[in-house]
């Protein structure tokens, strides 16, 4: 599946392959970036009216500040039960549907659980 989804990423082959490579020395974030890339394929969005796909169009630095900020909020109280697999399904994705992708959520989550008493 991997491979296929880097077979679909056209030119945005090199970024995608570029994360991968970033965390060659920590497996698990690697395999949370080769689960990001598998599933991208399946993801898009909209500009100007024309769907575009993730897979074609995510910077490697849009998808690596993704995993660290996923990877800070996953050890927080509220996910101490959190295994690897939901932590991938729940938390590391960078979008839901089809809204635009944005570290947005993830960002406000880390700041709104910190600030709670």
């Amino acid at each position: 599946m991997l491979e296929y989804a880097l077979s679909q990423a056209g030119d945005n082959r090199k970024e995608l392959e570029y994360v991968i490579k970033y965390y060659e020395g920590d497996s698990l974030k690697r395999e949370a970036a080769r689960f990001l890339i598998r599933n991208m394929v399946y993801h898009f969005g909209y500009e100007k009216r024309e769907r575009v796909s993730d897979i074609t169009t995510l910077s490697s630095d849009y998808l690596i500040r993704n995993i660290e900020l996923a990877f800070q909020a996953w050890p927080k109280p509220w996910n101490k039960s959190v295994s690897f697999e939901n932590f991938c399904r729940y938390i590391l994705p960078y979008r839901g549907l089809y809204e635009q992708p944005s570290l947005c959520w993830i960002v406000c989550i880390l700041i709104t659980r910190t600030m709670r008493p």
